[in-house]
């Protein structure tokens, strides 16, 4: 068990008023516009029947975890920085704090590697795909495994067989980072699962995209290119900018927890800002997986519609789809199809986005 040592931070220094009002003022704006923006975005996706998409589905997954990491995690930290007594006077409710805090946070991050493999075998290996993710079962154990990985990691410090959760004044947590060489098994776990995972599957999109594109101007007139070089693109601008959010969230909090887990080296502003350049991901992530995805989006300009002015009964109405999904019109390469049908975007989803534009 704790002892009142264990509690508090090993570091004696007075938390700094700069400290407490980057804490106060960041965790309350992203709890606060990331679960109404998570919110919203499932919203959208329900109304919308979009996850019966298993690529939406996936994403799915991803927003409803940022928007509970918005709704619980951060505001456990707000409260805790306005009044730091409810953590370093309970015991108890600091352990399970940092628990629910650590576990959905790498639950999150399960969710992430499950969209860059989706996206991989739907866009890489479609014929794989198909025989993997047109079963909701399989889709089913894929995402109850996600969600049982790090919550299984952290019984270990919640239960003290390895490490234990301690309350960091300067973190307004508590966390398994410092304890035991806990906290660079979770550093470690997380580098080395998120960064080849997502790495490859990327990289990979991307030369799959280049590559055919070669063999569509290969067969198609040059009149005919320019359409699909900026479709190319497009993909390719979206891949680039994931792996560069994913970078600039979260890598500086993960390699300053590395080499700096006790914040005595580069300072504790710096730590505490690199936390919050990963927490603002509840903000960043919806806007990059949900807004940027064609469907989505429109699923979100009827939502406001119907929100600004009441519509009657009996419009646009999404047709039924399985778990099954299209590829979008980069990655159609069904049997049977020559080299110049690669890009072909199925009819359903054409049909869908020019009636939803006329919210």
């Amino acid at each position: 068990m704790y002892n009142h040592s264990e509690v508090n931070h090993t570091d004696e220094e007075p938390v700094s008023d700069t400290v407490v009002a980057i804490h106060q003022i960041c965790s309350t704006l992203l709890s606060t516009c990331g679960a109404m923006l998570n919110f919203m975005t499932v919203m959208a996706i329900l109304r919308s029947r979009l996850q019966r998409q298993s690529a939406i589905a996936f994403v799915l997954n991803f927003i409803v975890l940022n928007f509970l990491v918005a709704s619980i995690c951060l505001p456990i930290i707000m409260v805790t920085s306005f009044n730091t007594e409810l953590m370093t006077s309970n015991l108890m409710g600091c352990r399970i704090g940092g628990y629910v805090i650590y576990s959905t946070i790498g639950t999150e991050l399960m969710a992430l590697i499950l969209i860059a493999v989706n996206r991989y075998f739907l866009i890489v290996h479609y014929a794989r795909y198909q025989k993997i993710y047109y079963s909701r079962r399989n889709i089913a154990i894929m995402m109850v495994t996600s969600w049982m990985v790090y919550p299984i990691i952290f019984i270990f410090p919640l239960t003290e067989t390895w490490g234990h959760f301690m309350y960091d004044l300067h973190r307004f947590a508590c966390h398994p980072m410092n304890s035991h060489g806990m906290g660079n098994f979770i550093i470690l776990f997380v580098l080395l699962t998120m960064v080849p995972s997502l790495g490859y599957c990327y990289i990979a999109i991307v030369y799959k995209v280049i590559k055919n594109r070669r063999i569509v101007n290969a067969s198609r007139t040059n009149s005919k290119n320019s359409g699909y070089s900026k479709s190319d693109m497009q993909l390719v601008s979206i891949v680039i900018l994931i792996l560069t959010t994913f970078t600039i969230l979260y890598i500086p909090f993960l390699v300053l927890g590395l080499l700096d887990p006790h914040m005595t080296k580069y300072g504790v502003v710096v730590h505490v800002i690199s936390i919050y350049f990963g927490w603002s991901h509840v903000i960043v992530n919806p806007l990059i997986y949900s807004v940027m995805n064609r469907q989505i989006k429109q699923a979100y300009k009827r939502l406001l519609c119907k929100a600004s002015k009441r519509e009657e009964p009996g419009g646009l109405q999404v047709p039924h789809q399985s778990m099954n999904v299209n590829r979008t019109s980069l990655t159609q390469n069904s049997a049977g199809k020559s080299n110049g049908d690669l890009y072909k975007a199925p009819p359903p989803e054409k049909t869908m986005v020019k009636e939803e534009t006329e919210c």
